[in-house]
């Protein structure tokens, strides 16, 4: 799918659209590598997404401690080295 029938099929805003639309015509002309000023309603969007995806994050204070896997990765590791060695 292009990015622009994306964008149509799920933002309501025109004016970022209109905008989105703008800098894509510009892409075009430009070159993938051109710049611009920031674009302030798609910086403003990108923001507001952020934000409201940084409200939905959990924090895992659940994770266990990892310094008894880290021992049992490092001794299981170090045994089939000696056993492909030959040192065991």
């Amino acid at each position: 799918m292009r990015f622009a029938a994306l964008a149509e099929a799920t933002l309501n805003d025109r004016s970022l659209l209109d905008e989105i639309n703008r800098l894509l015509e510009m892409k075009m002309r430009a070159g993938k590598a051109a710049t611009s000023p920031r674009w302030a309603g798609i910086h403003d969007f990108i923001e507001s997404e952020l934000a409201v995806a940084g409200a939905h994050m959990v924090a895992d204070s659940s994770r266990p401690e990892a310094s008894m896997l880290d021992a049992f990765l490092c001794q299981t590791v170090q045994k089939h080295e000696r056993e492909k060695n030959g040192t065991d």
